[in-house]
């Protein structure tokens, strides 16, 4: 063997050897991975409101020369990548929308906020995975919902959302087109509108309909959002002087407001957000109906298993007043849309967060006329 080949052979395992070395001071390991991930969201949830965006920013753009092994050909892998994966990163902005949406309570909307995120989202979920970007395209539809900016959610409805039925788009865009309606004062087209929601409420596809608001822990059956809205239809048609038809839509309101008594009646936080409601709502108390759960407690022969089975109960007062909002929530709050996103069923426990293909905050609080 020549001494040019063996000085060249030399010098490439030197190369080689040191390369392999380098990466070694680089080397990323899954202890390391879960570190960084955990000082990532430390950092995230250290961050103020007007620091989120920025954060996000910066963790998307900001690239570090790293490396890994494995047991497969070429055995060492390196280049730029991000402090934590991209999918991780659209998880944060997921979770950034619902902490800027409030707590419809003490924490307001910050609208200003929820504007620059929105416009960081547009490009960067383009870079997460289908079902990360699916999650950040509801979370987004709710932040326009937050903003007012009505348009553009009905755009992403009408483009259609994975895991979504076109039933479920067309009665969430109807609930949308009430809101508008309502602020025009337009109270024909208002209460058509609310019409095409509640039909599709009502319909076999949200048969086992629940929701679970995740800032409150509160679980809305089907039978308490479709209630809420018969009662603006009665105040929709009071305002067309339409007296017959504010009677059927409170009657038939009534009804449902027992039956979701009865569901959530295992639910003592949501039992009593629902009878506060009814009472500021409908000025209807649930001391009216007591007497209908005992004697159906004393028929059973089951001490506490009443079940609520007449209807002739129930509120007799004047509809909720028109807002001026989205919804009749308090100022700041989303409006209200019309299912939970796993479809027809979002059974969950009650006081967990909504995470990915959970409920959107504000299509809760849509479907619930919040």
């Amino acid at each position: 063997m020549s001494k040019k080949l063996i000085i060249t052979f030399a010098c490439i395992l030197v190369a080689v050897l040191g390369y392999v070395g380098f990466c070694l001071t680089i080397c990323d390991t899954s202890d390391s991975l879960r570190a960084e991930k955990r000082q990532v969201f430390k950092d995230f949830k250290s961050c103020k409101n007007s620091e989120i965006t920025p954060f996000l920013e910066k963790l998307s753009s900001e690239k570090f020369y790293r490396a890994s092994f494995s047991t497969s050909f070429p055995w060492v892998k390196s280049g730029f990548r991000t402090r934590v994966k991209i999918d991780y990163i659209g998880q944060l902005t997921s979770d950034a929308f619902i902490r800027l949406s409030g707590n419809n309570a003490d924490i307001p909307v910050d609208q200003e906020n929820i504007k620059k995120l929105l416009a960081f989202s547009e490009t960067f979920m383009k870079n997460c995975s289908k079902i990360v970007e699916d999650q950040i395209r509801e979370r987004r539809l709710d932040a326009f919902f937050l903003i007012n900016d009505f348009e553009s959610a009905i755009k992403i409805l009408e483009g259609g959302l994975p895991r979504r039925s076109p039933a479920w788009c067309k009665g969430t865009i109807a609930k949308i087109r009430f809101h508008i309606a309502e602020a025009k004062q337009d109270w024909a087209d208002a209460e058509n509108q609310l019409i095409i929601f509640n039909d599709f409420m009502m319909s076999d596809e949200q048969k086992d309909f629940e929701d679970c608001d995740p800032t409150t822990g509160i679980v809305y059956s089907r039978e308490w959002v479709v209630a809420k809205n018969l009662l603006r239809c009665a105040n929709c048609a009071e305002k067309q002087g339409k007296g017959a038809k504010v009677k059927e839509y409170k009657s038939k309101a009534k009804e449902l407001f027992i039956i979701a008594e009865t569901k959530a009646k295992d639910d003592q936080k949501s039992l009593a957000e629902l009878q506060k409601e009814i009472k500021d709502r409908a000025r209807c108390t649930l001391a009216i109906c007591r007497p209908v759960r005992q004697m159906t407690a004393h028929r059973s022969g089951k001490k506490g298993s009443a079940r609520l089975l007449s209807s002739k109960s129930a509120c007799s007062s004047p509809a909720i007043s028109a807002a001026s909002r989205f919804s009749s929530s308090p100022k700041g709050s989303s409006p209200v849309s019309s299912s939970s996103p796993r479809g027809s069923k979002s059974k969950r426990r009650v006081g967990k967060r909504s995470r990915s293909g959970d409920s959107a905050l504000a299509q809760r609080r849509a479907s619930s006329g919040r």
